[in-house]
């Protein structure tokens, strides 16, 4: 897992604040914010951000837990003790940090009674464990005085009451003492050299025993850290795996949203079609408007054109009944081309008569093909709200997916920096597990030159008794032997203490050994299980992503297959219009072509009246 630089989390911390929607959200994520702190080792800020979570969660022993975490990086033992206290009362079930405030009491050196009760309930939760045997062996370290300094005691406060004695005893009596203190002193010299074998068969089994610890512990030591980098290659390869994974992913994704845009601008060109379309045949219709107008100013012209030459026509009617009035007689054959001519004017009339019924029945189909053209806007325009609704359909429910896709990457990332921060824990109990171990070698060292310091005090303590032997030679000896038996006494009883704890520092090795395999590889097995269901959670999220991919490109290919649709739809309609605008145009240019027809038509009547009239006035002129 790569480290991350402050500047990097800081990002990290303000885009994640910046798209939080409320301050309890923000606060909620400060728990997160105070483990990338951590990790960088800005305590300050941890404790921070940490302080505003438990602001809002004041009862997860999680948080409270880490507080302490933080308090013990610091140094600062009680504050820590305090969190630690917190959250086992939030959550008696933690018995691992029930063990560990024992061991913080205990290793910074704390023997009141709060140690004595951690230590005791430790005891309780891990009967027979080496751990809980140490942690007794330091607080009694801590509260008893060494068996060097009651033995010096014992000597100064001894030696110093006899050697002020003075002789009181004769000469005989003194040389009778002198021999039999001489026999007693060799006794004692047999008695010490052999002591002092066993001493130093004690030595030599305490260093073979020492050597075969320190070769046990650094053969544990580096067949778990071999476990352990074997662990961490297999996660870093499973996080580069899924690392490509992820590419894979967003490349995917990236394709999908690049679809999705040129889905989205071919619905904006379709769009933009269809206005042009409706722009076009607005104006379209608008020029058939114009037409039409024209065509009627026109009709209205050729009515008025027709009412004067009637009112003409009627005119010289008058006239000419008149004059032939006058001109019966004279003008009897005329009589016969008039009756010709109102014959004529019948028929005109007829014609007249039968254009303006066609003209209706032309006028009536238009309004008819109007009102069937309307109906067609009508329904193309209802088409296209119904194909515009659709549309903002589609975008709506692309909205929703893209967004549960976002969430479903963002609850992967979340997953992912979880996993960061227990591989951080994993490593951190590394950490401990060598501090700890580190310490427990200081100690033993500790308590290994104190034992040597002992025996440098023995052996001090043995030459001054052997100063103060011959120092008793010429003074009396039978007070002496007494106190003389005394400190041999004492150096038996702690030769033979020394045995016996000899004998319970192998059984608590060997017992040592068992557990610590024991525990170690049960952590092993637990840590493995752990990574194995993470990565079958793993495994379904995957999976989870790929239907819910496959999903996408299925509705990505209806959002095709529709566009298609609507395409087509498109292009037939364009057709129908343009067929429906062709026949409506060849419909104009036939009734424009029949208003020719009038407009001649008009054009021989008058000309026929014209004749007419010329007709008159050659006959007006010739009577």
């Amino acid at each position: 897992m790569l480290r991350r630089s402050k500047a990097e989390v800081e990002c990290y911390v303000a885009s994640v604040q910046a798209s939080a929607a409320s301050q309890r959200e923000k606060s909620l994520k400060g728990f997160q914010f105070a483990k990338l702190y951590f990790e960088l080792k800005e305590y300050e800020l941890a404790k921070r951000y940490v302080s505003t979570y438990l602001s809002v969660q004041k009862r997860d022993p999680r948080a409270h837990r880490f507080l302490g975490q933080i308090y013990e990086a610091e140094d600062n033992i009680e504050k820590a003790f305090g969190c630690y206290r917190r959250s086992v009362e939030l959550n008696p079930m933690q018995k691992d940090l029930v063990l560990k405030i024992a061991e913080l009491l205990c290793n910074n050196a704390v023997t009141d009674e709060r140690a004595k009760y951690w230590v005791e309930k430790s005891a309780k939760l891990f009967p027979g464990s080496p751990a809980v045997y140490k942690l007794k062996e330091q607080l009694l370290d801590c509260k008893a005085p060494s068996l060097a300094e009651l033995h010096k005691y014992d000597v100064d406060n001894t030696l110093p009451s006899h050697l002020g004695k003075s002789q009181s005893n004769s000469e005989l009596e003194v040389a009778h003492q002198n021999l039999q203190h001489e026999t007693k002193m060799s006794q004692l010299r047999e008695t010490l050299r052999k002591m002092t074998d066993e001493n130093n068969e004690l030595r030599s089994s305490l260093n073979s025993l020492r050597e075969n610890n320190e070769l046990l512990k650094t053969q544990q030591h580096e067949t778990k850290m071999s476990q352990l980098r074997e662990t961490l290659r297999k996660m870093t390869d499973e996080n580069k795996q899924h690392e490509t994974k992820m590419s894979q992913l967003r490349e995917t994704l990236r394709k999908m949203t690049d679809e999705n845009n040129e889905l989205r601008s071919s619905l904006n060109s379709l769009r933009e079609n269809n206005e042009l379309l409706k722009t076009q045949h607005e104006t379209k219709m608008s020029q058939l408007r114009e037409t039409l107008r024209k065509m009627t100013d026109e009709n209205n012209e050729l009515r008025s054109s027709l009412n004067s030459l009637r009112e003409n026509n009627e005119l010289l009617k008058t006239q000419h009944e008149t004059k032939m009035s006058q001109l019966r007689e004279t003008l009897r054959k005329m009589t016969d081309e008039n009756n010709e001519l109102r014959s004529s004017l019948n028929s005109l009339r007829e014609n007249n008569e039968l254009l303006k019924t066609q003209h209706e029945t032309k006028m009536s189909q238009l309004r008819e093909t109007l009102r069937k053209m309307t109906d067609e806007n009508n329904e193309l325009r209802s088409s296209l709200n119904s194909l515009r609704e659709n549309n903002e359909l589609l975008k709506t429910q692309h909205e929703t997916k893209m967004s549960q896709l976002r969430e479903t990457l963002r609850k992967m990332t979340d997953e992912n920096n979880e996993l960061r921060s227990s591989l951080n824990s994993l490593r951190e109990n590394n950490e401990l597990l060598k501090t700890q171990h580190e310490t427990k070698m200081s100690q033993l060292r500790e308590t290994l030159r104190k034992m040597t310091d002992e025996n440098n005090e023995l052996r001090s303590s043995l030459n001054s008794l052997r100063e103060n032997n011959e120092l008793l030679k010429t003074q009396q000896h039978g007070t002496k032997r007494s106190q003389l038996r005394q400190p041999f006494r004492k150096m038996t009883d702690e030769n033979n203490e020394l045995r016996s704890s000899l004998n319970s520092l192998r059984e608590n090795n060997e017992l040592l050994k068992t557990q610590q395999h024991e525990t170690k590889m049960s952590q092993l097995r637990e840590t493995l299980r752990k990574m194995t269901d993470e990565n079958k959670q793993h495994e379904t999220k995957m999976s989870q992503l790929r239907e819910t991919l496959r999903k996408m490109t299925d509705e990505n290919n209806e959002l095709r297959s529709s566009l298609n649709s609507l395409r087509e739809n498109n292009e037939l309609l364009k057709t129908q219009q343009h067929e429906t605008k062709m026949s409506q145009l060849r419909e104009t240019l036939r009734k424009m072509t029949e208003n020719n027809e009038l407009r001649s038509s008009l054009n021989s009547l008058r000309e026929n009246i014209e004749f007419l009239k010329t007709q008159a006035r050659l006959i007006i002129s010739c009577y």
